[in-house]
């Protein structure tokens, strides 16, 4: 019994691996601390079977949302689910390495080295499509249909307290969830009927000294008003922070975001020092969500992060004095 024991416990060996843990902290943007426990799913080895790829609703479709809301006078209000990923059955065998100093996770506070997962966790490859999977499926359960186009983005026909029947949609990133239609009450309703399910909170609108809604929109800035059916999308502090982090919060503003033949100087240097990638992929970020005109230039520049030269880091460096006098600046419907 001694050699087949052994045969089995190395086959079982070879099957499973053991994915270390970490704590990540972070400050929220309101001052709270907040810590997480990830699962370093970088270091998965073995190949997972089924679809990893998790739909969110597109910038595009985000904006469609809030358009027509702002079109139509209908009344927005702005949610997320808490520690979304661990409300999953994860259905996959994982284990995970415990933390040294918090060997006491499971209720019967036994010890040991390992763990397996029952829920998906913050780090693993398949969390955000087993995510998706479970909360639509409970979307559904509750009436909404998702977009054929579009799987974050829901609608759903309810009655109202007059027995009218009011159409409503849902827009789902991940976890951040914004709904909308025009009786605030129904909207406040089926928003707390989501809440039952999945443990969450709403998120508050600010007030500007015009009455206007003021709302971090997936870290841009969305100015609503339903009254006066207007809407706006900047990314003022996407710019500060890109600024911030390329210390150039002191340059000097242009006034336009690049210049003509510019990338055209075959005999720069080359650069290869520069965080291009860094910088580069923060524009994109702020030229999808609110900023098309910076679009070209970006894209421009993007073709040569690869290979950058100086004159690459010098046309990239000033997009980005464009968009510091230009911060304000955003999609205004």
């Amino acid at each position: 019994w001694r050699h087949a024991t052994a045969e089995d416990i190395k086959e079982m060996g070879d099957k499973l691996e053991i994915i270390p843990t970490v704590c990540i902290y972070t400050k929220k943007r309101d001052g709270r601390y907040k810590c997480r426990l990830v699962a370093l799913g970088n270091r998965q080895k073995l190949s997972l079977q089924g679809e990893i790829y998790s739909p969110t609703v597109s910038h595009a479709a985000n904006r469609y949302l809030l358009v027509e809301a702002a079109a139509r006078g209908w009344k927005v209000r702005q949610f997320d689910i808490s520690n979304a990923f661990v409300r999953a059955a994860l259905g996959d065998e994982i284990v995970l390495c415990r933390l040294p100093k918090h060997n006491s996770w499971s209720k019967n506070k036994e010890k040991g080295d390992v763990v397996r997962l029952l829920k998906s966790l913050y780090g693993l490859k398949i969390s955000p499509r087993r995510w998706y999977d479970e909360y639509s499926g409970r979307l559904k359960k509750l009436g909404w249909v998702v977009s054929e186009h579009e799987p974050g983005l829901f609608k759903k026909f309810a009655k109202d307290k007059q027995g009218k029947e009011q159409e409503l949609w849902l827009a789902v990133y991940v976890d951040d969830n914004i709904i909308s239609g025009e009786d605030d009450d129904l909207v406040a309703a089926e928003m707390n009927a989501i809440l039952a399910e999945f443990p969450g909170k709403e998120i508050l609108a600010e007030y500007d000294k015009e009455g206007n809604e003021i709302r971090d929109l997936l870290g841009a800035k969305l100015t609503f008003n339903a009254k006066k059916r207007v809407m706006k999308i900047t990314c003022e502090d996407a710019i500060d922070k890109l600024l911030e982090k390329f210390h150039m919060k002191d340059c000097r503003a242009v006034v336009s975001p690049c210049l003509p033949n510019s990338h055209a100087d075959l005999d720069s240097p080359s650069n290869s020092t520069f965080p291009i990638r860094s910088l580069v992929g923060g524009m994109l970020y702020i030229s999808c969500v609110a900023r098309p005109d910076i679009a070209f230039a970006v894209q421009r520049v993007a073709t040569q992060v690869a290979s950058p030269t100086d004159q690459t880091v010098k046309d990239a460096k000033r997009i980005l004095a464009y968009l510091k006098g230009t911060k304000s600046q955003g999609l205004e419907y």
